[in-house]
């Protein structure tokens, strides 16, 4: 089955490094990859604005056919290279908000996947997942959106983490996960953290319903009690070497809270990972 990956690109190391991520994530897989820059016009007051912003719109194009060029080419060595023929990549520049653009592209191309870099090198990586367009692209793209931490190597998908809020829905966000990453079979740890030391059967009917239909080749469901859930979370998180977070939307309060906290050294380096966010109405 082919796959469409959207990339958008800004021309940051940061955004190539997304793209040699997504061409490494997807080279035993049929795929079409869709690389967009988005040009955002530039508004020139002064008595000959429309001719200015008109001369300005067309070097703003060109100077990103050339780069973007430059970045289809290499993309075709790299997939020559890694033997993956039933892979092409196309290109597209488009004027407007670039969330606005990203997101039209993503409904009008009918994209399975959105893979996109996070912040530079002088911000904890998954900060600015935070920030204006990652953010905005998470919180409402109608297709799952995974973000590639700046400067990392893309390694083998062999361990995942699934951040378990004990929804009925979970089992099918889970699901929808594993098909993205079918090529890779992961193993699966869902972590639930709870602040409430009662241990509910409910609790355990849920977590059973969540391994029992996961279609993972192994999958473990954890309970952490603690009265701080973040802290809960970042010692899970250290103890394990992961590979992937997964979480579905409406858990990214919680992830935002972890980012931003002053984590230790050791934790940041752990949360130097890709992160695959899906929404609750992805089936």
């Amino acid at each position: 089955m082919m796959m469409k990956i959207l990339i958008p690109t800004d021309f940051s190391d940061n955004a190539q490094h997304a793209l040699e991520y997504a061409l490494e994530f997807a080279k035993n897989s049929d795929t079409i990859f869709q690389l967009i820059h988005v040009v955002s016009p530039i508004i020139v007051e002064s008595p000959n604005a429309a001719i200015l912003n008109s001369v300005l719109l067309k070097e703003l194009r060109n100077t990103a056919t050339n780069k973007l060029d430059r970045i289809k080419s290499f993309a075709l060595e790299r997939m020559d290279a890694t033997n993956s023929p039933k892979n092409s990549i196309e290109t597209a520049i488009v004027v407007g908000d670039p969330i606005y653009k990203i997101r039209e592209m993503v409904s009008d191309l009918k994209i399975d996947l959105v893979i996109m870099g996070t912040q530079g090198t002088k911000h904890n990586p998954l900060e600015k997942v935070f920030g204006t367009v990652s953010k905005s692209i998470i919180n409402k793209s109608p297709c799952p959106t995974l973000l590639v931490p700046c400067n990392y190597n893309f390694k083998e998908i062999n361990d995942i983490v699934f951040a378990s809020n004990l929804k009925i829905q979970e089992p099918q966000i889970l699901n929808k996960a594993l098909e993205i990453l079918k090529p890779f079979e992961p193993n699966v740890r869902c972590l639930h953290v709870s602040n409430d030391d009662i241990y509910e059967l409910d609790i355990e009917e849920t977590a059973k319903q969540l391994v029992d239909s996961s279609t993972a080749k192994s999958t473990i469901f954890n309970i952490e009690y603690a009265k701080n859930r973040i802290d809960a979370f970042e010692e899970y998180a250290s103890n394990y070497r992961i590979d992937m977070i997964v979480m579905q939307r409406s858990n990214m309060n919680f992830l935002h809270k972890i980012i931003r906290k002053n984590l230790p050294s050791k934790l940041v380096d752990r949360l130097h990972i890709p992160l695959l966010v899906l929404n609750d109405s992805q089936n």
